[in-house]
């Protein structure tokens, strides 16, 4: 059991540092396999009802939550970038169309059939 707590541990760091390297596949890749791990470790302890963790794994996880919080404050980070550069794509297109209002192009024939 310790040695899957273990792995989850190298796995967040690796995500940490994917992150930080701005590889989003790669720290989406690692959630994924980190999530499966965490599944694992608790389905271990559904089979056991009277299983502690021990002092290792218990710092262990301390230290996850400690780069876990790192982690959720890039990535709120990186929404808020995200979306502030929306909200100006957003108004650069109202002001366009504001100032603009007759440059859109029709590229169709009108035709007659009453004659």
């Amino acid at each position: 059991m310790d040695e899957l707590i273990e792995d989850m541990y190298e796995t967040t760091v690796q995500m940490h540092k994917a992150l930080m390297e701005e590889n989003i596949e790669e720290f989406e890749e690692l959630l994924s396999k980190r999530n499966e791990m965490m599944i694992a470790v608790d389905e271990r302890k559904a089979n056991y009802s009277d299983y502690m963790y021990s002092a290792k794994a218990k710092t262990i996880f301390e230290e996850i939550i400690l780069i876990d919080q790192q982690i959720t404050s890039l990535v709120q980070n990186e929404k808020d970038k995200n979306q502030l550069s929306l909200n100006q794509l957003k108004n650069n297109k109202q002001v366009s169309k504001k100032y603009q209002p007759y440059s859109k192009q029709t590229y169709g024939v009108f035709v007659d059939k009453s004659k």
